[in-house]
């Protein structure tokens, strides 16, 4: 079975946030959300029809590589 993949799709654009051509996702729509609270959208599910290849993790985002996982939100203040 594969992961649940979540994905935020910007409220200006309709589109779901990228980098380098790749959707962003992360297995968790909560830290999603909170990590992006800048961002106006929303967190959706992303469906089988998106190829893993056609997909980056959150996690491997070179702006994002710093951040230790799972997320401890406490390393933010």
């Amino acid at each position: 079975m594969t992961p649940r993949r979540y994905a935020m799709i910007g409220e200006a654009s309709g589109e779901a946030l990228s980098y380098g051509g790749l959707i962003l996702t992360h297995d968790d729509p909560a830290e999603m959300q909170w990590l992006f609270a800048g961002i106006r959208g929303r967190v959706v599910e992303l469906g089988s029809q998106f190829a893993e290849a056609d997909c980056m993790s959150i996690k491997r985002h070179p702006d994002l590589i710093h951040i230790k996982w799972p997320l401890r939100r406490e390393d933010f203040v």
